[in-house]
């Protein structure tokens, strides 16, 4: 297996492992949720993966092809475990800003 292919894999296993540990743990299925939670919830599902996820990286291949063309594969050659990390940090940072930005900002 390939390093790039190895390297794109890593969010949608991280994904998948983190979802189902939720599940097991009985986020999913505590009793608490409403008819219109559930609603939000596959919207949510349905539009993540086919609008929202293939914007941000369209966008963002674009952005860095256009504003820093030299930087393409520039991280490829790092090692597995400070990809991993970064990716970890990155991504939870990303989450903790969206969701604070969004109890703060009415559009979000």
């Amino acid at each position: 297996m390939s390093e790039e292919l190895i390297s794109k894999s890593i969010p949608a296993l991280l994904l998948v492992a983190l979802g189902a540990i939720e599940a097991i743990g009985g986020l999913y299925f505590d009793g608490k949720r409403s008819k219109d939670d559930y609603a939000i919830e596959i919207i949510s599902l349905l539009i993540l993966p086919t609008l929202i996820q293939p914007f941000i990286f369209i966008s963002t291949i674009f952005f860095l092809e256009s504003y820093f063309p030299s930087s393409s594969n520039h991280f490829l050659g790092l090692p597995l475990w400070i990809q991993f990390s970064a990716f970890l940090i990155f991504d939870d940072m990303m989450q903790y800003w969206w969701h604070r930005l969004s109890h703060s900002t009415k559009a979000l």
